[in-house]
C-alpha cells in the first residue's frame, strides 16, 4: 500500500510536465487509470506498471508542449497574416534595431572584450604603457633592462619593435614586421605550429643571426603550408633570412594590424631619453596582483634612473591589457564605438516602445474577440500565452533580418569607417547568433507581455458590446506615453548625431597651414636595405627629387628630416642674454621646440607663405653660415618686442655658432593635427646637427594627387631598382586617421538617428489613426452639428501638440544629461550648443508633424451616414 501512495504521488508529480490546459481537461482521469492498473497487480508488476507510466509521461509531456506550441503558433501567424501591415512594420522595425544593436556590440566585443587570440592565459599578460606626463605606448631600452633584470612581479618581460617593411617570396610586399627579443614568444605562452620559435641560446645578444618566424597566414599564402618551411629563405628588405618556423594559427600579433613576419631584436642603445624605442610586454608571477606588479615595475624603473644618476621622477609606469584597444591608451575609435552602441540600444528601446504600442492597439481593436473567448472559457492564461506566441513570431521573423544585416554591415563599417582595426572573418559566428537569439527573445516578451496582460484584462460583457470606455481612455493614455518616451528618445539620439556631425564639420574645416590637398610623400624603407645612410641616403633622395621635378604636372619636390602628420622632432636652442641654468622657468635660456630639417624644395612643396625674408637655398652648404627660417608663432614667443629677422639662436649649448634666422612662414599644424599650430623653426638638410638624414621625399603635384601617385612611384621605382620598395601616397592619407573617429561617430549616429525617426514617425502615425478611428462617432456628431473640417483639424493638432511637445521638452533635457558623457570625445564644440538641441527638436517635430497629416486628412472627411450605421 505504502509503495502504491509513493507511485501515485510520483505520478502526480509527473503529470505536472504537462500544459496546464492538458491537465485540467486529461489530468484527472489519468489519475484514475493509472491508480486502478496499481491497484489490479502485484507489488512487482505494479512498479513495472509505474515505470511504464512515468516513462509515458516523460515521452510524452514534451511532445505534448510541441504540439500546443505549434497551434499557438499557427494562430500567430493567421492573427499576423490578417494584420498584415502593422505586422510588417513591426517586423521591419525589428530588423533595424536589432541588426543595429547586434552590429555595434559585435564590434565592441570584439575590441574590447576578446583577449589577443592565441596568448596562453592572457589575463596574466600585460603591457607597459606611460602615466601623466609620460603618457604613451613605448618605453626606451633602459626601461625595458630594469623591468626584465630588477622586477621580481613578472616571469618573462620581452620588448618588440613595430614596422612595416618589404617583404618578398613569391611577390614583394610590405608587410607588418615585428623585431621582438628572444622571450616574446615565451611571455606570451606560444608554441611554434611548424619548426621553433626564437630562444635566448640562439638568437640572444647583440648580434643575432637573420632568421625569421612567419604568421600561420603568410606560411599558407607564400609557402603553401608546407611542413618543410624551416629552412626557407625570405628576403626582407635586402637582407636574406632563414625561416626558423610559424606561430599559431590563431595568433597574429598583439596589436590591431595583423603582423607577417617576427625577426630577432638585438641590444639597443642604453639611451633613457629614447621613449620611441620600444614596446614591452611582461608575464605576471602566479598570485601576483595587477596593482603589486604595477608598483614593483615603477620602483625596478626608479632604481634603475638612480643607478645612472638620474632624478626619478615618481610612477611614471603603468600597467594594462595586452590588447591597446583595451588599455589606458585605447584609440578614439574604441571611446566614440561604445557610446554608438549605447545609441544602437536607444534605438532598440525606442522600438520596443513603438512595437509594444502597436500591439496594444491592436489588442484595443480585438477587444470584441477577446471578450467573446473569455464568455466561452478560454482561461486568461491560454489567452496570455497567444498573444505571447504572436509577439515572439514577430520578433523571430525580425531577428532572421538582423542576422541579414549581421551578415552584411560589420564588413561596411570596418572597411569604411574603422580600415585600420582588425576586421573579424564574419559575425555570424556562435556568439553573433547567440546575441541575436538572446536579442530576439528579450523583444518578444518584452513587447508582448503588456499588450498580452491588457488584452485580458478587460471587462467581459463591456467589451462585448464596445461601450468599455474607461478601457478605452487608459489604452490610448498608455500608447501615448509610450509615443512620447519615443520622441524624447529619438531626440537624444539627433542630439548626439548633432554634436559630432558639428565635431566633424570643425574637424575637416581645420586650415593645415601648408598645401596639403596636394601633397605626395614618398618613402623608403632605410632599415630594410644594409648601408642606406648618411651620404648615401643624401644622394639617393636628391636623385628621387630631382627625378620628381621633371615629371610633369610636379610643381615642386624635395626631402625632409620631418613629415608632417607622421614625425616631429624637438631640438633645443639657446636665446642670448638669457640664463641657460633656468631651464623649466619661464622666461628661462633654453627652449625646446620643434625643428625640421629640410630642403629647399620641400620647403616650397609645402607651400608655406613667406611673411618676411627669405627662402633658403641652394648655397646654405656647411661651410657657410648656420641659418634658420622660423614660424610666426616661434617669433611672437621668442621675440614678442622685437623683430626676430636676422636674431641669432645657439642650438644644444651657449657657445655654439650662431644660427641666423633669414625668413619668417606662417605657423603650420604638424606635430598634432587638433592643437593650436606650434612655434616652429626649419633648418636647411644640407646644414645637419647631429646627421639627421631624410625620412621621406615631399612632392607637391598640380592636380589631385591620387591620379599622379601611379606615376611617381613608378618613374622612382625605375630610377631606384635596387631597392625593394619604393612607397609613394598622398599625405592626406597620413591625417585621415586622425578625423576617422568623428566620421565614425557622424555616420553612424545619423544612421541611427534617421531609424529612430523611423520609429518615431511610424508610432505618431500608429497612435493618431487610431485615435481618430476610436473617435470617429465623435467627429461625425460634432459634423452633424455643424462642426466644420477646420474645427475638427484644430482639435486634432492639439491633441498631437499635447503628445509631442512633452516629448520633445523630455528629450532635450535627458540629452542635455547624457551629453556630458561624450563631451571629451567633441571637438570644436560644447555640449551646450544651441544648435545641435534645436535642429534635432525641429526635425523630430517636423516628422511628427508629417506623420500626422494622413490621420488629420481621415479626421476631416469622415462620412456622416456610414458612421451613424456603424453605431
Amino acid at each position: 500500500m505504502t509503495g502504491d501512495s509513493a507511485a501515485m504521488r510520483t505520478f502526480q508529480l509527473l503529470l505536472r510536465l504537462y500544459p496546464g490546459e492538458f491537465r485540467e481537461e486529461y489530468g484527472r482521469e489519468l489519475s484514475l487509470v493509472f491508480r486502478d492498473r496499481l491497484r489490479g497487480e502485484g507489488t512487482a508488476s505494479g512498479w513495472a506498471i509505474a515505470i511504464e507510466s512515468f516513462g509515458g509521461v516523460l515521452r510524452e509531456a514534451p511532445l505534448e508542449h510541441g504540439r500546443i506550441a505549434a497551434r499557438d503558433l499557427r494562430l500567430a501567424w493567421q492573427s499576423i497574416r490578417k494584420d498584415w501591415l502593422a505586422s510588417a512594420l513591426i517586423v521591419i522595425t525589428l530588423t533595424l534595431a536589432l541588426g543595429a544593436n547586434a552590429t555595434m556590440l559585435g564590434i565592441v566585443g570584439q575590441l574590447l572584450l576578446r583577449p589577443v587570440a592565441g596568448v596562453t592565459e592572457p589575463e596574466r599578460v600585460v603591457r607597459v604603457y606611460g602615466k601623466g606626463y609620460w603618457r604613451a605606448l613605448t618605453r626606451s631600452w633602459p626601461d625595458y633592462l630594469d623591468l626584465r633584470d630588477q622586477a621580481n612581479a613578472f616571469s618573462g618581460v620581452a620588448a618588440f619593435q613595430p614596422g612595416r617593411v618589404p617583404v618578398a617570396k613569391q611577390t614583394i610586399r610590405k608587410l607588418r614586421r615585428d623585431r621582438v627579443t628572444p622571450s616574446y614568444f615565451a611571455v606570451l605562452g606560444l608554441h611554434a605550429e611548424v619548426g621553433r620559435l626564437f630562444r635566448e641560446d640562439r638568437e640572444g645578444g647583440a648580434n643575432p643571426p637573420p632568421v625569421a618566424v612567419i604568421s600561420y597566414a603568410f606560411w599558407q599564402s607564400e609557402f603553401q603550408g608546407r611542413r618543410d618551411v624551416a629552412g626557407e629563405t625570405l628576403r626582407i628588405g635586402d637582407v636574406a633570412h632563414t625561416v626558423v618556423g610559424v606561430a599559431p594559427a590563431e595568433f597574429t600579433g598583439v596589436d590591431a594590424e595583423a603582423t607577417s613576419v617576427w625577426t630577432p631584436l638585438g641590444e639597443l642603445v642604453r639611451d633613457r631619453g629614447n621613449y620611441g624605442a620600444v614596446h614591452v610586454i611582461a608575464r605576471l608571477q602566479a598570485g601576483v596582483s595587477l596593482s603589486q606588479a604595477d608598483q614593483e615595475a615603477n620602483r625596478a624603473n626608479q632604481q634603475g634612473l638612480r643607478a645612472d644618476g638620474l632624478k626619478a621622477n615618481g610612477d611614471v609606469m603603468q600597467l594594462g591589457a595586452l590588447a591597446l584597444t583595451q588599455g589606458p591608451a585605447a584609440p578614439r575609435e574604441i571611446r566614440v564605438s561604445i557610446w554608438l552602441s549605447v545609441a544602437a540600444a536607444v534605438v532598440l528601446l525606442a522600438g520596443w516602445l513603438n512595437i509594444t504600442q502597436l500591439l496594444t492597439a491592436r489588442a484595443a481593436r480585438r477587444a470584441r474577440e477577446t471578450a467573446i473567448h473569455l464568455a466561452l472559457g478560454a482561461s486568461r492564461a491560454r489567452l496570455m500565452r497567444q498573444w505571447t506566441s504572436e509577439s515572439l513570431l514577430l520578433a523571430a521573423l525580425g531577428g532572421v533580418g538582423a542576422l541579414g544585416i549581421l551578415l552584411v554591415a560589420p564588413p561596411l563599417i570596418y572597411r569604411v569607417l574603422l580600415p585600420e582595426l582588425p576586421e573579424p572573418a564574419t559575425q555570424l559566428g556562435g556568439s553573433g547568433v547567440t546575441l541575436v537569439g538572446v536579442l530576439t527573445v528579450l523583444s518578444g516578451l518584452l513587447t508582448g507581455l503588456g499588450p498580452a496582460w491588457f488584452s485580458v484584462s478587460g471587462h467581459g460583457i463591456t467589451d462585448l458590446k464596445r461601450t468599455n470606455i474607461a478601457g478605452e481612455i487608459a489604452s490610448q493614455r498608455w500608447r501615448s506615453l509610450l509615443v512620447m518616451a519615443q520622441i524624447a528618445l529619438t531626440v537624444v539620439v539627433l542630439v548626439g548625431a548633432g554634436l559630432f556631425r558639428g565635431s566633424l564639420n570643425r574637424v575637416q574645416g581645420l586650415e593645415p597651414g601648408f598645401d596639403l590637398d596636394h601633397l605626395l610623400v614618398v618613402h623608403v624603407d632605410t632599415q630594410a636595405v644594409a648601408g642606406l645612410e648618411g651620404a648615401k641616403l643624401a644622394a639617393l633622395y636628391d636623385r628621387l627629387a630631382t627625378r620628381s621635378r621633371e615629371l610633369p604636372g610636379i610643381a615642386a619636390a624635395g626631402a625632409a628630416h620631418s613629415i608632417p602628420g607622421e614625425s616631429a622632432w624637438r631640438t633645443r636652442f639657446y636665446m642670448p642674454g638669457r640664463d641657460p641654468q633656468r631651464f623649466w622657468e619661464e622666461g628661462g635660456g633654453i627652449v625646446n621646440r620643434l625643428s625640421t630639417f629640410i630642403e629647399p624644395g620641400a620647403m616650397k612643396a609645402l607651400n608655406l607663405r613667406l611673411e618676411r625674408g627669405r627662402w633658403f637655398e641652394e648655397n646654405d652648404r656647411p661651410a657657410t653660415e648656420p641659418v634658420a627660417i622660423i614660424n610666426d608663432q616661434l617669433a611672437r614667443e621668442v621675440w614678442p618686442h622685437a623683430d626676430a629677422l636676422g636674431q641669432c639662436l645657439y642650438q644644444l649649448r651657449p657657445d655654439a655658432p650662431c644660427t641666423r634666422i633669414v625668413g619668417i612662414v606662417n605657423s603650420s599644424r604638424v606635430e598634432s593635427w587638433f592643437d593650436q599650430p606650434p612655434a616652429q623653426y626649419y633648418r636647411p638638410l644640407s646644414q645637419p646637427l647631429r646627421e639627421e638624414m631624410a625620412a621621406g621625399l615631399l612632392v607637391r603635384v598640380a592636380g589631385r594627387p591620387e591620379l599622379a601617385q601611379a606615376m611617381v612611384q613608378q618613374e622612382l621605382q625605375r630610377l631606384a631598382p635596387t631597392l625593394a620598395f619604393v612607397e609613394v601616397k598622398p599625405l592626406k592619407s597620413s591625417i585621415e586617421p586622425t578625423v576617422r573617429p568623428w566620421q565614425l561617430a557622424a555616420s553612424v549616429f545619423w544612421a541611427l538617428g534617421l531609424l529612430a525617426l523611423t520609429i518615431t514617425a511610424v508610432g505618431v502615425f500608429g497612435l493618431m489613426s487610431h485615435s481618430i478611428a476610436q473617435r470617429a462617432p465623435e467627429w461625425s456628431i460634432r459634423q452633424a452639428l455643424g462642426a466644420t473640417p477646420a474645427n475638427i483639424a484644430g482639435h486634432v493638432m492639439k491633441e498631437a501638440f499635447r503628445l509631442a511637445v512633452p516629448g520633445l521638452v523630455a528629450g532635450v533635457l535627458l540629452a542635455r544629461v547624457c551629453s556630458r558623457w561624450v563631451a571629451s570625445l567633441l571637438f570644436g564644440l560644447t555640449v551646450n550648443d544651441a544648435g545641435a538641441y534645436a535642429s534635432a527638436a525641429l526635425l523630430v517635430f517636423l516628422l511628427a508633424a508629417g506623420a500626422m497629416l494622413l490621420p488629420l486628412w481621415r479626421a476631416t472627411h469622415l462620412n456622416l451616414a456610414h458612421q451613424l450605421r456603424e453605431e
